[in-house]
């Protein structure tokens, strides 16, 4: 049991590094290939349910300002829209 959880975990943010060095190794732009990975580590923790959603769902605000895909003051208000605060 500890073991699969542990894979779940560890298959996020490796499926995320293959997919951004097969992306890379095609010729995509660096920023594509750091945005696509955090795509992936998030699409496999959704799928496994690996950790909890809400912080699967944080991950861009953690991510994108440290990998440089974008600045904190461009990902922060994309977390602050009305609608989002409904659900």
């Amino acid at each position: 049991m500890i073991a699969t959880d542990l894979i779940k975990k560890l298959a996020g943010p490796l499926g995320g590094v293959v997919g951004a060095l097969l992306l890379g190794h095609a010729g995509y732009d660096p920023v594509i290939c750091r945005t696509a990975a955090v795509a992936i580590w998030m699409a496999l923790w959704w799928i496994t349910e690996a950790v909890n959603i809400y912080f699967t769902g944080l991950l861009p605000v953690i991510l994108f300002p440290l990998l440089g895909i974008a600045p904190m003051k461009a990902v922060a208000p994309m977390y602050m829209k009305d609608v989002l605060f409904l659900f």
